[in-house]
């Protein structure tokens, strides 16, 4: 509160600055405090508070010197108070003193400080030198443990070499007949180098997977290595000596809901390579030939699945995702991480199957905004801008990989352009299309017509998903800012959700039918449940730019992407933050965003395709989509939707030209 400047007396006894006074008068003929009827002449100046006002300014305008300064400008000015040698020898011995028991303090008070930080640095390197302690013998148990079931494993596979050059010394290593017993020395010789030197090529070709792995390994060590060591720390037993971490209950049972899903092409189990390339070794040893080493691991990766109580070839093993390693190691997170190394060192690349070209010459009627299987995975149907629904049987698609032009099984025509599509989980032939005049449709596409039709928004709507828990519920978010939840069986809506900011993603947790999550063009997921969607359970902040796409993993987890060009992993239980992940580029476009089981696919606005493992940061795969052909479009090239086949490894994605591509994500 400043202080009054020239101030005037009113006849009612208030006192205003004379400025703010007159320019009240102006206007009104009142007084600003009591509103009593006051004019310009009848105010007048109030002398003695003008003058208290002038002496409060002048004081504060003073600054007090300190006693040191006063007797330094004193003495500088020659006046020195009638001090004489005496007086100013006691003044400098205690000036002396008085510094000696300053400087006393302060090297007390900085060694207390010293002493303090020490001790606490030296608490954190203990507790920290006690977590790698613990970690080291974490890490030396795995160790003792994979070295003695490898042991085990070269045994097993080094017998079968013992018994052929017992047993079968004088047989060929491939053909089985007997040599004749004149062979010369020297044709024995070369048979010798012979079957060394395919034994040795043999070790090559088996070298070669295992080094590419390797590198795949190193190249994502230090996410590999969280992974392990949040594994090993969720199932380690209470009793042990080590640091909690928020939410390891929950992840520990997704992970081990996860362990026994089917891995598709890619699952063969790391034990099966090892198992190979031991086989290969010994096969070389033996001077065997490329056949038998093969024979060798079929036979050891049998064995091994056996003597884990398995009943069934390693190949179907391998299938079922754990592998035969992580069949025979124990539990507690190992045999999880090593079912996890072997999917992640094994899908490494995108190979493109078959293609769908383009169907239009024009960039901007080719556009293709979404893209879903149905129920079975048999037909997928792809819709965007063209307003037409197109419906494509998978089986037929993939039976002709490079024919130019693939016709639909089923074309729906629409009035709008469309966004999104979702296909009922339940009732095969029913898919549900959300359009840009804020219109949600349901079709019949066995039919080949329109069932209902709801005007859900006032605005476009970027969002429908049908639940996975109840069929006849879908739910859909729009740039009006509200979340609609809408039953096949009624017109109006069965619940609303206002978010006071453009929605550009709802979806489903496809485990319950009353938890969704929403992105929004706030820059936050938002977890909500619809028995009480007054507020939301949750908001997940992190995110610089726009929440385009949220999706769940296995229930507890949600996957979010962003025009900051990252994806975001949260706990959906523990709600809390668990990775980032970053290195496709997404600034203003929807690129498209899928997951199945543990992988993650999103496009980019550099043309391609990028896929992530949910334990690493780094993308696992990507895949460049190439430049247009001569006389195709301008402007930058982009991917706009990506859709896993469900429970395999075959990803559909399209690009701003209308292409679509089937890959299989591959080592």
């Amino acid at each position: 509160m400043s202080l009054l400047h020239d101030p005037f007396l009113t006849p009612c006894g208030h006192t205003f600055c004379f400025g703010c006074v007159t320019q009240h008068l102006a206007a009104r003929n009142s007084c600003p405090a009591c509103a009593a009827y006051l004019t310009r002449d009848r105010i007048f100046p109030n002398f003695l508070l003008n003058k208290v006002v002038a002496g409060a300014v002048a004081l504060a305008g003073r600054v007090r010197k300190s006693a040191a300064e006063q007797l330094s400008d004193a003495l500088a000015a020659g006046d020195s108070g009638g001090l004489g040698l005496r007086d100013i020898d006691r003044l400098l011995q205690a000036l002396w003193a008085r510094k000696q028991e300053l400087e006393q303090q302060e090297a007390e008070c900085n060694l207390a400080l010293l002493l303090q930080f020490l001790h606490h640095s030296r608490q954190e390197k203990a507790r920290k030198l006690e977590e790698l302690r613990d970690e080291l013998r974490t890490l030396d148990a795995d160790i003792s443990q994979v070295e003695s079931t490898k042991g085990a494993s070269d045994g097993d596979a080094g017998a079968p070499g013992v018994n052929c050059g017992n047993g079968a010394a004088g047989r060929s290593a491939g053909s089985g007949r007997s040599l004749a017993p004149a062979a010369s020395v020297s044709h024995s010789t070369s048979g010798v180098s012979r079957a060394s030197d395919v034994s040795g090529v043999s070790g090559e070709l088996a070298a070669d997977p295992v080094r590419s792995r390797k590198r795949r390994v190193a190249a994502q060590f230090e996410d590999l290595q969280n992974c392990y060591l949040q594994l090993r720390r969720c199932a380690r037993p209470p009793s042990a000596n080590a640091p909690s971490t928020s939410g390891c209950a929950a992840a520990g049972a997704a992970e081990g809901s996860r362990g026994g899903t089917n891995d598709g092409a890619c699952g063969s189990g790391a034990g099966a390579a090892a198992a190979a390339a031991g086989a290969g070794g010994a096969a070389a040893a033996a001077g065997a030939n490329a056949a038998s080493a093969r024979e060798g691991a079929n036979s050891l990766a049998a064995a091994l699945a056996e003597g884990a109580g398995g009943s069934g070839p390693a190949p179907a093993a391998a299938a079922g995702g754990a592998g035969p390693v992580g069949a025979v190691l124990a539990g507690g997170g190992l045999a999880e991480f090593s079912r996890m190394l072997s999917v992640f060192t094994h899908c490494s690349k995108l190979r493109v199957i078959a293609q769908l070209p383009r169907a239009s010459t024009r960039q901007s009627a080719a556009i293709l905004s979404s893209i879903d299987f149905d129920r079975d995975g048999a037909i997928f149907a792809t819709a965007g801008v063209s307003k037409r629904i197109s419906l494509f049987e998978y089986a037929t698609v993939l039976a002709h990989p490079t024919t130019e032009q693939h016709c639909p099984a089923c074309e729906l025509v629409t009035r709008s352009k469309l966004s999104c599509l979702s296909w009922n989980p339940y009732i095969q032939a029913h898919l549900v299309s959300s359009d840009y005049e804020g219109c949600a449709t349901l079709w019949d596409t066995r039919a080949g017509a329109a069932v209902s039709e709801w005007e859900a928004h006032e605005k476009r709507i970027w969002s429908v998903d049908c639940c996975a828990a109840d069929p006849a519920l879908f739910c859909s978010g729009s740039d009006d800012g509200w979340v609609k939840v809408w039953s096949t069986k009624q017109s109006g809506a069965v619940a609303a959700i206002d978010l006071r900011a453009n929605v550009c993603c709802a979806k489903y947790n496809p485990a319950c039918a009353h938890e969704i999550a929403v992105g929004c063009a706030d820059h936050n997921v938002h977890l909500f449940d619809l028995r009480n969607a007054a507020r939301p359970v949750h908001v997940f902040t992190g995110h610089r730019k726009a929440v385009s796409y949220v999706r769940f993993i296995a229930g507890s987890e949600v996957v979010s992407a962003s025009t900051d060009s990252t994806l975001r992993l949260w706990d959906a239980r523990a709600l809390t933050p668990s990775r980032t992940f970053s290195g496709h580029t997404n600034e203003k476009n929807f690129v498209g965003l899928s997951v199945d089981q543990d992988f993650i696919a999103c496009g980019s606005e550099t043309n391609e395709v990028f896929v992530y493992y949910r334990a690493m940061s780094k993308p696992v795969a990507r895949r460049h989509f190439g430049a247009p052909a001569a006389g195709g479009a301008e402007g930058g090239l982009f991917i706009s939707a990506v859709c896993w086949k469900p429970r395999s490894r075959t990803l559909l994605a399209a690009t701003s030209l209308g292409v679509v591509k089937v890959m299989q994500l591959t080592s």
